[in-house]
């Protein structure tokens, strides 16, 4: 009961992430309401009440840091600010379709209390609440209520689930299934639980690149008793590259190759100094094979997915389209100039979208993946304004400037005699290395995609930049004290 009791808060957040990263990705709003307003005061009040002590302390004492902490963070005021703005647009609605005989068209009404935010579908406005809310709360108490040997344990839990989900995906796709947990059909391409696979491929190549730097880390840590750590991790890692790759997402399989080429690349030449003479031969081993694997793939290219969606993608127009000729994007601008400040409310877009397009337009909006906009930033500005977006821009810069900061510190404040021994490019904190790039690939990602509207994805990210603080560490001495 002692050990449940001081891991509380680890239960909890690894519960939300669990229920996100299986049910659906966190997207259906149908699912979410049973469980998150729930779980996300459960999580809040573990924090509260049992959070982790460190060895000096007794609860009250760890309560007090808890407490003084949370209270204290900026992150818990912007996350309420942000909740604030989504309750209010959620519970202003709905929004009814008018008919002018004027203009013989169709518009929507002002909401209910036309000075406040509002939007046009209640249950949808409230979906986007159930995304934030519980992430952010989870984010919050892993921040305050865990112990760096817990976040650290937390962040490869969350590797090894997502390592899981991947191979029940595998399967899934193997035996060629159409349902969705069994029994919810879907008419595209699906993996594991996500049933749009760019979700599935920034989930995935996010865990790939999380468990990259775990392994690194491990190494750059070496201990005899954490080989089995150092070695196992690579379990999930191979895992999760190939759920990336079978969501036959394009974007996907673009940024695991990558992945592989840049930070592969940068953590072998780091390490290669290091590497005995057998170590080496592995290494060159493991080149071979994988040369001789893609050949082998390319030679069978209609017999693999991956290789025919790469073959048959016509990359030109995947740019020229995706990234800048984007119809939706300047429909989505165009929207915000009526609702600057606070935006349309929550999945407004695809209701209102039509009294911004020509009629001729219209078409191209029923088709399938055409309900959002294909870009984060200006979905987020569209829906929730400039107050919506600047809160969420401040949540994330609160996470990742911390972040930023320990990894550049990273390079010169270990005690590690094999990390000392080489350059100092190449010195700095494998994990936060793999945080930077997770957040590179991201955020160029959202730029022609939606990568932060599933939640799964969402708080894999933000954790793991709080999370990768937990391999902050000089020693390991006394290391119960962090």
């Amino acid at each position: 009961m002692k050990w449940f009791l001081n891991n509380l808060v680890l239960v909890h957040v690894l519960a939300i992430f669990l229920l996100y990263s299986f049910l659906g990705g966190g997207t259906r709003g149908e699912w979410l309401k049973l469980w998150a307003p729930w779980l996300t005061l459960a999580t809040l009040q573990a924090l509260m009440l049992f959070p982790q002590q460190k060895k000096s302390e007794n609860l009250f004492q760890a309560r007090l840091r808890a407490w003084t902490g949370f209270f204290r963070d900026p992150l818990l005021w912007l996350t309420l600010g942000l909740a604030l703005l989504l309750g209010v647009q959620a519970l202003n609605g709905p929004r009814q379709l008018v008919y002018l005989k004027e203009t013989l068209s169709w518009i929507y009404s002002a909401p209910p209390v036309s000075w406040l935010p509002g939007c046009v579908n209640p249950s949808e406005a409230a979906c986007v609440l159930w995304w934030f809310a519980p992430v952010l709360a989870a984010v919050l108490a892993a921040k305050h209520g865990l112990l760096k040997r817990s976040k650290r344990l937390l962040l490869e839990l969350m590797c090894w689930s997502a390592g899981v989900l991947s191979l029940l995906g595998i399967v899934q796709y193997i035996n060629g299934s159409s349902f969705l947990h069994g029994s919810l059909k879907l008419p595209s391409h699906f993996f594991a639980s996500f049933g749009y696979p760019n979700f599935a491929a920034a989930y995935f190549v996010l865990a790939t690149i999380i468990c990259i730097g775990i392994a690194i880390w491990y190494r750059d840590n070496d201990r005899d008793e954490r080989a089995y750590q150092r070695n196992t991790i690579l379990i999930p890692l191979l895992s999760n590259a190939i759920g990336a790759s079978l969501s036959l997402s394009r974007a996907g399989i673009l940024f695991l190759a990558l992945t592989i080429l840049i930070l592969g690349g940068y953590f072998l030449l780091r390490s290669w100094k290091r590497l005995g003479r057998g170590s080496r031969y592995k290494v060159y081993a493991i080149v071979i094979a994988l040369i001789l694997i893609l050949v082998s793939l390319c030679g069978s290219a209609h017999r693999n997915p991956t290789i025919e969606e790469i073959r048959t993608t016509d990359w030109q127009s995947f740019f020229s389209q995706r990234m800048t000729g984007n119809y939706q994007v300047q429909c989505a601008l165009d929207m915000w100039q009526d609702y600057r400040f606070f935006g349309c409310g929550g999945w407004g877009y695809p209701h209102l979208a039509y009294q911004y397009l020509p009629q001729a337009e219209w078409k191209r909006l029923r088709a399938t993946g055409q309900a959002n906009v294909h870009n984060d930033a200006v979905q987020f500005l569209c829906e929730h304004g400039i107050v919506g977006l600047g809160l969420m821009l401040a949540i994330l810069a609160g996470l990742l400037i911390p972040m930023t900061r320990a990894w550049w510190r990273s390079a010169n404040q270990t005690d590690t005699t094999a990390i000392r021994a080489i350059p100092w490019a190449f010195r700095f904190n494998a994990v936060s290395t793999a945080m930077l790039w997770a957040t590179t690939i991201i955020l160029i990602h959202s730029t022609f995609d939606i990568p932060f509207r599933s939640p799964a994805v969402l708080m894999l990210y933000l954790a793991g930049l709080v999370l990768a603080q937990g391999y902050d560490i000089k020693r390991y001495v006394n290391e119960s004290v962090h």
